[in-house]
């Protein structure tokens, strides 16, 4: 299984008690301190609800339950789609944003159609050194809908060397190298 990230990504973190709100504005200059070598945020692998509709994977809602539960917001799963509004059973790239809006939190979203991989993987490393985890997307079967720009729903929780360190969903931790397609196959959980 080839596994590619995708220039989509929404960095969650705890709403601000006042100023302006810079949450959905990409900032002026990229985070240098994700020059760093290595750095982890301590948020363990969340498996998909087992209430979930027939059919759906519910990715998108388990990745962002990892990065509310990081803050110290529990939301259920299925309150997370709900915030989201989604037009199918299960969470889409548009509708994560709304869903972390709704649920109070600030976001910064990477405009996803922007596939500048080597920026993307900066501003990626920056949000994580600054301690704010990062729901983003991959294309892990390139055959199956072919279509979709994306397929799966990750949290992006570290950085090590040039690789980032992401919760799979499936309860399991994987990394990835920047800029390249990785041939490791995450092993699947139960879902």
């Amino acid at each position: 299984m080839a596994v590619s990230v995708v220039a989509f990504g929404v960095s969650v973190a705890a709403k601000q008690p006042a100023g302006p709100r810079q949450a959905d504005r990409l900032p002026a200059t990229i985070d240098r301190s994700a020059t760093a070598k290595k750095h982890l945020l301590n948020i363990p692998d969340r498996k998909h609800a087992m209430n979930r509709p027939k059919g759906v994977g519910w990715c998108g809602e388990s990745a962002t339950q990892g990065a509310l539960l990081f803050h110290g917001a529990y939301f259920f799963q299925k309150a997370i789609n709900q915030a989201g509004k989604p037009q199918h059973g299960d969470l889409y790239a548009n509708e994560i944003p709304t869903a972390l809006r709704n649920l109070g939190m600030d976001i910064q979203a990477w405009p996803w159609r922007t596939v500048k991989m080597p920026l993307f993987t900066q501003w990626l490393r920056g949000r994580i050194a600054s301690s704010v985890p990062v729901v983003t997307g991959m294309k892990i079967y390139p055959t199956k809908h072919p279509s979709w720009g994306l397929d799966h729903f990750v949290l992006a929780i570290g950085f090590q060397g040039d690789s980032v360190v992401f919760n799979t969903t499936w309860q399991l931790q994987q990394t990835f190298r920047s800029h390249r397609s990785s041939s490791s196959r995450p092993r699947r959980g139960s879902r």
